[in-house]
């Protein structure tokens, strides 16, 4: 049975072939999904994606700066490419979501595909490999990467990671001097434009250490010469781009900053305690992941000493252990441990993140946990083994199939979307909000206001915005009075949000005084300058 799946997969090209068959099957019941969530604001309310006039504003502000109807505050980040590649996505397709799904599916594919060159080129077996690249491609926990429209940087800047590192690896095992140089410039320029896509690939920097070290016994002198000099050139760029992402290039920095004060913003000790009390979390879903949800907990840890705490630093210390007595060895086990931490650096808390954790920080660490899958079928010698340990893959990669599936049947559908999400966090007031907005699109005007309500109650990072939500729907049920009422302590909270304007200006021309309405609506189009 080996022997004949090697001879099958002994082309690449049926190897890609396979992969792509697989992810579709996986993913392709995400296709027929709308957009959600913060999809709006990024793709279906961006007036910059619609036209490449703008195309300045793309590298000059933040991905979101371009959306109206839509409360941008505190959510700036520095993604032009990725502004640009849903702009050209926009221009062939408009506001059809289904490419964008399928643009998110090939390319997770070809990051699988890429996966499998990368375990090859780190000396493991092919059918080793394919499993590795199989694991990564049907693990559930990558949906969110995938299935979300917003995911896009995700998984698009990775495919850039990777086949910088891919080059990386095949400029120093050139012999020609000319090809070393084309393909070093070509790390590069896959370096560029990850972290122009997503800030926190600036771990390509450090992944290229960690190949350098794992090849460094088998380079010669004047090899590792030149590999030094790359390396300084890398973190010469990796320097540079930081010292303007921190200055010029400044919009508030979602996945660094976090603008709110609190003990975790204030204390490194308490975000790296709460890291690694997290590491419980990113375990339970990389091995069973059952609760897959948007919007987790933020849950500070202020000390180790609770089981989960200790559990969480003792499996640390071992990985740490065992990654260093590998370092001497074959050090495959170093590479699994040194790629998972590496790559989460930026979510580790050495500086402060918007969230605790999410699913979709798994993305890139979760090749290193992949590497587990090649290394552990290599390791047996005998064939009997091989073909248990295969069995078994094959009965996990079913129920990953299942789960990813399922999962996809909510990121499809909006409604059961927000229900799940609700289910896991009952407390909070945007999903209310969120869901409430589907009811109110589908003329459900009194579902819609008891789910405002509710979110009005329990608070949201945007109050204003239920509070107009709440005047729209009163005034659909027939309450003049309730929906001013809203819609001017809207105003009276975020004068600078335009949608108050334009609601405004419709609430007066209802009511006949023509005057307001004139006022308010050349308000609202002096704020949403387009």
């Amino acid at each position: 049975m080996l022997k004949t799946l090697q001879k099958i997969f002994q082309h690449n090209e049926l190897v890609f072939v396979f992969l792509f068959t697989l992810g579709t099957l996986a993913y392709i019941n995400v296709a027929t999904g709308p957009f959600i969530y913060d999809d709006v604001g990024l793709v279906a309310n961006n007036e910059y994606i619609k036209s490449f006039k703008y195309i300045g504003e793309y590298f000059t502000s933040s991905p979101r700066a371009g959306a109206v109807l839509v409360n941008t505050s505190n959510t700036d980040v520095y993604r032009p490419l990725a502004t640009l590649t849903y702009a050209i996505l926009y221009h062939l397709f408009k506001l059809n979501s289904a490419p964008y799904h399928l643009f998110l599916i090939l390319v997770h594919v070809v990051n699988s595909y890429l996966i499998f060159n990368l375990f090859q080129k780190i000396k493991f077996s092919r059918i080793g490999s394919l499993l590795g690249a199989m694991f990564f491609l049907l693990h559930p926990v990558q949906t969110e990467s995938v299935s979300y429209i917003s995911g896009l940087p995700d998984s698009f800047g990775p495919l850039w990671l990777l086949v910088g590192l891919l080059l990386f690896i095949s400029a120093f095992q050139a012999k020609k001097k000319k090809s070393q140089i084309l393909k070093f410039i070509g790390t590069c320029l896959c370096f560029v434009v990850a972290i122009l896509i997503k800030e926190p690939l600036i771990v390509f920097l450090p992944l290229t250490w960690l190949i350098s070290f794992y090849f460094w016994k088998d380079f010669k002198k004047p090899q590792k010469k030149i590999i030094v000099i790359w390396l300084g050139i890398l973190a010469v760029l990796a320097a540079t781009y930081l010292a303007l992402k921190f200055t010029v290039l400044e919009f508030g920095a979602e996945d660094f900053v976090l603008v709110d004060e609190s003990v975790y913003t204030q204390y490194l000790g308490v975000r790296l305690m709460t890291f690694i009390r997290i590491l419980w979390d990113y375990a339970v879903l990389i091995i069973y992941p059952a609760a897959l949800y948007f919007q987790k907990p933020y849950a500070i840890a202020i000390t180790l000493f609770t089981p989960k705490g200790l559990a969480c630093l003792g499996g640390l210390v071992a990985a740490m252990v065992g990654a260093f007595l590998s370092s001497r060895k074959k050090r495959q086990f170093f590479f699994v441990v040194a790629w998972f931490f590496l790559a989460m650096i930026p979510y580790s808390g050495i500086m402060p993140v918007n969230a605790i954790y999410y699913e979709h920080w798994l993305y890139v660490p979760l090749v290193g946990i992949a590497v587990i899958v090649p290394l552990i079928y290599d390791s047996f010698k005998i064939e009997k083994w091989k073909k248990g340990f295969l069995a078994v893959l094959l009965i996990i990669f079913c129920i990953y199939f299942v789960r990813t599936t399922a999962r996809n049947q909510e990121w499809a559908d909006p409604y059961k979307f927000y229900e799940n999400e609700i289910a896991y966090s009952p407390t909070n007031g945007d999903l209310y909000n969120q869901l409430g907005n589907l009811y109110y699109g589908d003329a459900k005007y009194e579902e819609a206001k008891k789910l405002y309500e509710s979110a009005l109650y329990l608070g949201t990072t945007s109050n204003s915005s239920v509070m107009i939500n709440l005047a729209q729907s009163h005034y659909l049920l027939g309450d003049t009075e309730a929906a001013f009422e809203y819609a001017h302590e809207a105003l009276a909270q975020n004068p600078n949000f335009p949608f108050i304007y334009s609601t405004l200006s419709d609430l007066y021309e209802a009511s006949g005084d023509k005057e307001l309405a004139q006022e308010y609506q050349q308000k609202y189009e002096e704020m949403v300058d387009f």
